[in-house]
């Protein structure tokens, strides 16, 4: 017999989520100034399926979905919006991300290779994975790959431009909800 976990909702900036960790994802976004938007509309997926993705990250132009067991009809939500995302858009870095606990992460169709990188040009983070290595935010594009590797899709955080990136106070963000 399967043991499904029940969610606990969570208030987080007067928003009312249907879990701690949506409201976790929440806050590190905040804490790395990732401007978010709150189950905003529902979608109707190529093939039909209703979807109402959790998250929409208007600078990143992605899709944020939080799981904390992903069942098969979420895998097939998540997939078939990332498809119709590459089939409507000329944005070739638009994504749909799933955030798991514990700061895991991973770009559908890609996770293996999922980064939280910083843009040298505008300081914005965004969900990077193997390319185009454009920013969605302004557009800058950064062919040798150099913008600034945040955090990689395992949660493991480190700095290869110099100055302290908040990534620890954003990992601190994330985890007050743990005893809430």
């Amino acid at each position: 017999m399967e043991t499904k976990i029940k969610a606990i909702p969570t208030i987080y900036k007067g928003y009312r989520m249907r879990s701690r960790l949506e409201a976790r994802w929440a806050a590190f976004f905040d804490a790395l100034g990732i401007p978010w938007q709150y189950e905003t509309e529902g979608l109707t997926l190529s093939d039909g399926t209703q979807y109402l993705p959790d998250f929409y990250l208007p600078d990143c132009k992605s899709w944020f979905e939080v799981k904390g067991v992903m069942s098969d009809t979420d895998l097939h939500k998540v997939t078939q919006l990332a498809a119709d995302m590459r089939a409507s858009t000329p944005i070739d870095n638009a994504h749909v991300i799933i955030g798991y606990d514990d700061l895991h992460f991973g770009i559908v169709g890609d996770i293996s290779d999922s980064h939280l990188v910083k843009c040298w040009s505008c300081g914005k983070y965004y969900f990077e994975d193997e390319g185009p290595y454009t920013c969605p935010c302004c557009g800058y594009y950064d062919g040798d790959s150099t913008f600034t590797y945040v955090m990689d899709a395992d949660g493991d955080g480190w700095n290869n431009d110099g100055p302290e990136i908040p990534i620890n106070k954003a990992k601190e963000a994330f985890r007050q909800f743990n005893h809430n």
